[in-house]
Protein backbone atom coordinates (compact mmCIF):
# COMPACT_ATOMS: atom_id res chain seq x y z
CA UNK A 1 0.00 0.00 0.00
CA UNK A 2 1.47 3.29 -0.68
CA UNK A 3 2.26 5.87 1.90
CA UNK A 4 -0.07 8.20 0.56
CA UNK A 5 -3.04 5.58 1.26
CA UNK A 6 -1.73 5.27 5.18
CA UNK A 7 -2.14 8.49 5.30
CA UNK A 8 -5.63 8.85 3.99
CA UNK A 9 -6.58 5.43 6.47
CA UNK A 10 -4.43 7.15 9.22
CA UNK A 11 -6.59 10.36 8.56
CA UNK A 12 -9.95 9.32 7.87
CA UNK A 13 -10.59 6.31 10.19
CA UNK A 14 -8.17 6.33 13.19
CA UNK A 15 -7.70 10.07 13.92
CA UNK A 16 -10.41 10.66 16.58
CA UNK A 17 -13.22 12.87 14.72
CA UNK A 18 -11.71 12.75 11.79
CA UNK A 19 -9.58 14.97 11.89
CA UNK A 20 -7.02 16.10 9.21
CA UNK A 21 -3.10 16.12 11.51
CA UNK A 22 -0.86 16.11 9.52
CA UNK A 23 2.22 13.48 9.84
CA UNK A 24 5.68 13.90 11.58
CA UNK A 25 7.98 14.61 8.99
CA UNK A 26 9.69 11.44 9.80
CA UNK A 27 11.35 8.56 7.19
CA UNK A 28 9.19 5.96 9.73
CA UNK A 29 5.91 8.38 9.83
CA UNK A 30 4.34 7.34 6.70
CA UNK A 31 4.18 3.80 7.91
CA UNK A 32 1.25 2.86 10.05
CA UNK A 33 2.43 1.81 13.40
CA UNK A 34 -0.36 -0.79 12.72
CA UNK A 35 -0.09 -3.93 11.81
CA UNK A 36 -2.94 -4.97 9.39
CA UNK A 37 -5.36 -2.77 7.57
CA UNK A 38 -8.55 -1.38 9.33
CA UNK A 39 -11.73 -1.24 7.32
CA UNK A 40 -14.95 1.66 8.17
CA UNK A 41 -17.31 -0.90 9.59
CA UNK A 42 -20.52 0.66 11.40
CA UNK A 43 -21.96 -2.04 13.75
CA UNK A 44 -23.62 -2.87 17.19
CA UNK A 45 -20.47 -3.01 20.30
CA UNK A 46 -20.68 -4.22 23.62
CA UNK A 47 -18.02 -3.56 26.62
CA UNK A 48 -17.56 -4.30 29.72
CA UNK A 49 -14.40 -4.16 32.26
CA UNK A 50 -15.80 -6.95 34.61
CA UNK A 51 -19.26 -8.30 34.59
CA UNK A 52 -20.58 -5.81 37.77
CA UNK A 53 -18.40 -1.91 37.15
CA UNK A 54 -19.03 -1.29 33.69
CA UNK A 55 -21.33 -2.51 30.41
CA UNK A 56 -21.59 -0.50 27.97
CA UNK A 57 -22.80 -0.27 24.39
CA UNK A 58 -21.65 1.79 21.33
CA UNK A 59 -20.92 1.55 18.03
CA UNK A 60 -18.13 0.05 15.69
CA UNK A 61 -16.38 2.36 13.35
CA UNK A 62 -13.52 0.41 12.16
CA UNK A 63 -11.88 -2.75 12.58
CA UNK A 64 -8.73 -4.79 11.83
CA UNK A 65 -7.43 -7.93 12.82
CA UNK A 66 -5.68 -5.81 15.48
CA UNK A 67 -8.35 -3.58 16.82
CA UNK A 68 -10.88 -1.67 16.41
CA UNK A 69 -12.28 2.01 17.17
CA UNK A 70 -15.59 2.63 18.88
CA UNK A 71 -17.84 5.75 19.75
CA UNK A 72 -19.19 5.28 23.45
CA UNK A 73 -18.26 6.24 26.52
CA UNK A 74 -13.94 5.82 27.00
CA UNK A 75 -12.96 3.21 29.71
CA UNK A 76 -9.32 4.58 30.85
CA UNK A 77 -5.97 3.95 28.75
CA UNK A 78 -5.05 0.68 29.57
CA UNK A 79 -7.99 -0.32 30.97
CA UNK A 80 -8.54 -4.12 29.60
CA UNK A 81 -12.04 -4.58 28.43
CA UNK A 82 -14.22 -7.62 26.80
CA UNK A 83 -15.19 -6.70 23.46
CA UNK A 84 -18.41 -8.76 21.62
CA UNK A 85 -19.36 -7.50 18.27
CA UNK A 86 -21.89 -8.39 15.42
CA UNK A 87 -19.72 -9.15 12.23
CA UNK A 88 -23.04 -9.80 10.34
CA UNK A 89 -22.12 -12.60 9.25
CA UNK A 90 -25.06 -14.90 10.68
CA UNK A 91 -23.37 -15.90 13.31
CA UNK A 92 -23.24 -15.27 17.03
CA UNK A 93 -21.40 -12.26 18.21
CA UNK A 94 -17.47 -12.60 18.44
CA UNK A 95 -16.31 -12.05 21.73
CA UNK A 96 -12.84 -10.88 22.26
CA UNK A 97 -11.42 -11.06 26.03
CA UNK A 98 -8.28 -8.72 27.11
CA UNK A 99 -8.45 -5.90 24.28
CA UNK A 100 -6.50 -2.64 25.54
CA UNK A 101 -7.79 0.86 25.62
CA UNK A 102 -4.79 2.56 23.71
CA UNK A 103 -6.61 5.99 23.05
CA UNK A 104 -9.49 7.94 23.75
CA UNK A 105 -11.50 11.23 22.77
CA UNK A 106 -14.64 12.30 24.39
CA UNK A 107 -16.86 9.99 22.53
CA UNK A 108 -14.98 7.22 21.56
CA UNK A 109 -11.71 4.93 22.24
CA UNK A 110 -9.62 2.91 20.19
CA UNK A 111 -8.62 -0.95 21.25
CA UNK A 112 -5.70 -3.38 20.53
CA UNK A 113 -6.83 -7.08 20.50
CA UNK A 114 -4.77 -9.59 22.27
CA UNK A 115 -3.54 -12.73 19.97
CA UNK A 116 -6.88 -13.95 18.88
CA UNK A 117 -8.06 -17.91 19.00
CA UNK A 118 -8.12 -19.23 15.44
CA UNK A 119 -11.65 -19.24 14.81
CA UNK A 120 -12.41 -15.50 16.17
CA UNK A 121 -8.79 -14.42 13.66
CA UNK A 122 -10.60 -16.34 10.79
CA UNK A 123 -13.69 -14.70 11.39
CA UNK A 124 -12.62 -11.10 12.11
CA UNK A 125 -9.97 -11.63 9.18
CA UNK A 126 -12.67 -12.51 6.68
CA UNK A 127 -15.02 -9.41 7.99
CA UNK A 128 -12.13 -6.95 7.14
CA UNK A 129 -11.10 -8.57 3.48
CA UNK A 130 -14.63 -8.29 2.32
CA UNK A 131 -14.83 -4.79 2.89
CA UNK A 132 -11.53 -4.14 1.57
CA UNK A 133 -12.38 -6.19 -1.18
CA UNK A 134 -15.94 -3.72 -1.43
CA UNK A 135 -13.64 -0.97 -1.41
CA UNK A 136 -11.93 -1.81 -4.74
CA UNK A 137 -9.38 -4.10 -3.21
CA UNK A 138 -8.90 -7.34 -5.25
CA UNK A 139 -8.84 -10.61 -3.19
CA UNK A 140 -5.00 -11.13 -3.73
CA UNK A 141 -4.37 -7.63 -2.05
CA UNK A 142 -2.36 -7.92 0.99
CA UNK A 143 -4.75 -7.24 4.20
CA UNK A 144 -2.91 -8.66 6.80
CA UNK A 145 0.89 -8.34 7.72
CA UNK A 146 2.32 -11.21 10.11
CA UNK A 147 5.30 -10.62 12.57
Amino acid sequence: MSSRSDRYLEQEFMRPDNLQHPLPNKPSAALDRRNAERVPLSSCVSYSIDETTFHRTGRLLNLSISGCRIVGASPAIGTTTTISLELGDGNPSVIISGAMVCWKQADSFGVQFPPLADEVRQRVKKCVLKFLTLQGASEEHVAFRFA
